[in-house]
């Protein structure tokens, strides 16, 4: 697959999945913008995401974060780190999809687990932060497997969970 058509990468996967490193250092290679879905909504709101759970609940989170993405329609040359459940709601994946190019990061829950127990992965992430080892484990596996049918219907899929492969691998659809 070839994405010189498109205008807007949007990188979807499990939180802890490496999206915004990976918009990060795509831009740099491509010289495109990179853009955190996340904190385009944590600065319109002017509150954290965290901060937004808590205040008004996943179900208000969930149209704040349609209407951002819906927002990113007029952009062009930007890659777009999308917030782990983002693909999951409402018509967001079929939108992605008509607007630009879906890229699903898919590393091993023993990644997952690895990236997100750090103490400072789980301050900032709201549906992690009162669970332990085990749970956190637990929950990765049963929130990723529910949401695999979404993460699925992305345009193009990538396995590794080494950063610099999937780079790599993304930069060959370029060209």
């Amino acid at each position: 697959m070839n994405i010189k058509k498109y205008d807007k990468i949007y990188l979807t996967g499990f939180m802890g999945s490496g999206k915004s490193f990976l918009a990060q250092n795509l831009a740099k290679k491509t010289g495109w913008q990179a853009k955190d879905l996340d904190q385009i909504i944590e600065e319109g709101q002017n509150l954290p995401i965290s901060a937004i759970f808590q205040l008004h609940g996943e179900a208000i989170f969930r149209k704040l974060e349609q209407k951002a993405l819906h927002n990113t329609l007029h952009a062009s040359r930007s890659i777009f780190a999308l917030g782990g459940g983002t693909t999951c709601f409402f018509d967001n994946m079929d939108w992605i999809k008509k607007h630009g190019i879906c890229i699903f990061l898919n590393p091993s829950v023993a990644t997952l687990v690895e990236r997100l127990s750090q103490a400072s992965e789980l301050k900032k992430r709201p549906l992690l932060q009162q669970l332990n080892s085990d749970e956190l484990e637990l929950y990765i596996s049963n929130k990723l497997e529910e949401r695999m049918v979404y993460y699925k219907q992305a345009n193009y899929t990538i396995i590794s969970s080494k950063l610099e492969e999937i780079i790599k691998e993304i930069e060959h659809l370029f060209y």
